[in-house]
This record gives structure tokens, C-alpha cells and sequence, in this order.
């Protein structure tokens, strides 16, 4: 599982396995003999506060690139814990009468422990909803699983049980992460072409295929520049992704983006669809260079409303939509959009024509 994460340069997975792997082998090799013991009692302690840090350091530490150093530090703060806990057992030996178990309780971690654990679970939860990357789900279970295990450790094989739950959970999480990358482009979020292919593959009579451009996007990104354009890529697959009627958007190749609506009315999808049309053609980008990037969403969005800052530019999307007939092929059904996608290109751009026949 560490291996396939550092692979899959996901930093933060790669940590976590390595997280899972420490308590585990803690729980094997320092906590098979009674609590009340010095060394398993203080060992006990330390390992119920620093896998909490540990977690809370995961979820909130930004991902990085196994090749780059601050990637690897993020890999490796579940060996620095487990070293620190060493390092402090040896300075303070007396460690273990800061705790005792508890015999008359059903749980035994102590009260700083099972807070700390409960703290970083629900931080590691609110990371997860906050960012959405299947990476931080997968830390909110190594914590669910680890403070279970050492909160009932006195369950027989409750550490190899919790343990090995965690660990399918991670590698649910890395397979994810490898899907992830397959079917999605990397510039724009969107599903990529692949994704359209597989969808293609189980497309019915009635669905309903639409091939959208952007008009004149060549123009827009020799006159200002690559990184405008791939600016304007990514806003405007963020507007078209706003699609309803339950629309799958994906980025087919360089300005050209696909959707995807399934058993849905055609008048509904070509209202949504104008719907999204004007609104790219309403929205004013601002050119500005890497240097003035906004440093969080918040200050790019009330630099956005002070459209006199800068320089502004507008974009449009021209459209071709049209249904999946009877005992036709989707990859033919998709050359009729892209026909009516240059009949659109043709009728002087930023509009849609359809074909429904």
C-alpha cells in the first residue's frame, strides 16, 4: 500500500499507510503485556496522543510529489512520531504514572487521549468535506480505525480486525486516486475522453450527445498567451460542468468539450444548455500575470468584481446537439453533433443548433 501511494506520487496516502503500519507494529511489539507495566503503560500513552497529531498533520498538510522534499517529510511523520516517543521514553521513564488503566471501564484510553482522538477524527471529517480528495477520506479512516483499536485494546485481535479495515480503506482510497487519474484531465477537472468513450459504451436510444467549442480560441491564446488560454479553459469547463438535467461534461481534446444526457427531454437540455452558453458569454476574464494571482478564492473573488484593475476579455461557446437514433452507433451520433457544431461556427458562433431527426 505505501509502495503503490509513492508510486502514485499521493504523498498523503503514502503517510497514512505508513501511519497504520507504525501502530500496528506498536501494538505488536510494545503493548502485548499488561498496561500497568512502565514501558507498555507509557509506550500506550504517547502512541494515543501522537497518532492524533499525526492525523491532524495529514489532513492539513498540502500534497506533494514523493520527489520533492516537503512530499517526503509529509511520508515520513509517522516514523518521526514513533521516534520521538522513543527519544521521550527514554528521557522521562516515569511517563507511565501520568496514566493507568482504567480495569472498571469498557474503554481505556485516558481522557487526553480519547479527546484527542475524537478532535482529530472530526478535523480529519471537516478536511474531507472542505477539500473533497479521496486522499483525506482515507486519513479519516486510518483515525476511525486506530482509535478503535487502541480504545479496545484489550479485545482480542481487535488490532489485527481494525487494522486490516484500515488498510482495505486505503487501498479503496488509492485505487480510487488511480481512476481518478485515468478518466480525468488534468488542466480542467473534467472527465476526459476516455471517460467519454466507456460512457459511449452504454449510451441508448434517446440519449442525447452535444459537442461544444470555444469560439476563437486560437486567436485568444496567440494574442495573450498560453497561460490565458489555459485560464480560460478551466473557467469555462467550471461554467459548463454548472450544466443540469443531470449533464455529464467532458473535455474532449484541446477547445472542445462533450456532455452527455441520459433519457432526458430535449427541450429541457437545449434550455440548460442556452442557459450555460450565455452565461460564458456574459462573464468577463481577467488577464492578469502569474505575479498578480490571488492568493486564496476569497481575494480572486473581489478582484474579479473590480473588473477595472485589469484588463478583461470575453469568450463564447458555440454548440451541436443531437439524439442517439435507433440502430445508430454513439461515435456516429457523435460525428452528427460535431456536424452540427460546425453548422453552429457557420450561423456566426456562440449559438446552438440541434438535430433531433
Amino acid at each position: 500500500m505505501t509502495v503503490l501511494s509513492l508510486v502514485l506520487n499521493r504523498t498523503r496516502e503514502a503517510g497514512s499507510a505508513l501511519l497504520l503500519i507504525i501502530v500496528y507494529y506498536c501494538i505488536q511489539s510494545e503493548l502485548q503485556t499488561p498496561l500497568s507495566q512502565p514501558r507498555p503503560g507509557s509506550f500506550y500513552f504517547l502512541l494515543s496522543l501522537f497518532v492524533p497529531f499525526g492525523l491532524i498533520l495529514l489532513a492539513v498538510l498540502p500534497e506533494k510529489r514523493t520527489t520533492e522534499l516537503w512530499g517526503i517529510g509529509v511520508a515520513l511523520i509517522a516514523p518521526v512520531l514513533l521516534a520521538a516517543s522513543i527519544l521521550i521514553l527514554k528521557l522521562w521513564p516515569e511517563l507511565h504514572q501520568v496514566w493507568l488503566p482504567r480495569s472498571d471501564a469498557p474503554t481505556i484510553l485516558s481522557a487526553e487521549g480519547f479527546y484527542s482522538f475524537v478532535g482529530a477524527t472530526l478535523f480529519c471529517l471537516l478536511m474531507f468535506f472542505v477539500k473533497r480528495e479521496s486522499t483525506r477520506a482515507g486519513v479519516f479512516f486510518v483515525g476511525i480505525f486506530s482509535f478503535a483499536t487502541l480504545n479496545w485494546l484489550q479485545v482480542p485481535m481487535i488490532s489485527t480486525v481494525m487494522m486490516l479495515g484500515a488498510g482495505i480503506s486505503l487501498f479503496a482510497g488509492a485505487i480510487a486516486s488511480m481512476l481518478s487519474m485515468l478518466y480525468s484531465d488534468e488542466l480542467t477537472g473534467l472527465l476526459n475522453r476516455k471517460a467519454l468513450n466507456r460512457e459511449m459504451e452504454v449510451l441508448k436510444p434517446g440519449d442525447i450527445l452535444v459537442m461544444a467549442d470555444i469560439d476563437k480560441f486560437k486567436v485568444l491564446n496567440d494574442t495573450h498567451g498560453h497561460d490565458t488560454g489555459d485560464e480560460v479553459l478551466k473557467l469555462v469547463a467550471a461554467l459548463l460542468s454548472q450544466v443540469g438535467e443531470r449533464g455529464k461534461v467532458y473535455r474532449y481534446g484541446g477547445e472542445e468539450f462533450s456532455f452527455v444526457f441520459r433519457n432526458r427531454d430535449t427541450d429541457r437540455v437545449l434550455e440548460t444548455l442556452q442557459g450555460v452558453r450565455k452565461k460564458i458569454a456574459s462573464y468577463h476574464i481577467a488577464i492578469r500575470n502569474r505575479s498578480q494571482r490571488p492568493k486564496n478564492h476569497k481575494s480572486g473573488a473581489s478582484y474579479r468584481k473590480n473588473t477595472q484593475s485589469s484588463k478583461t476579455i470575453r469568450t463564447t461557446v458555440s454548440m451541436g446537439v443531437v439524439m442517439l437514433k435507433d440502430d445508430e452507433s454513439p461515435s456516429k451520433a457523435l460525428k452528427r453533433a460535431d456536424a452540427q457544431l460546425y453548422r453552429a461556427k457557420e450561423s456566426g458562433r456562440n449559438c446552438i443548433c440541434s438535430s433531433f431527426r
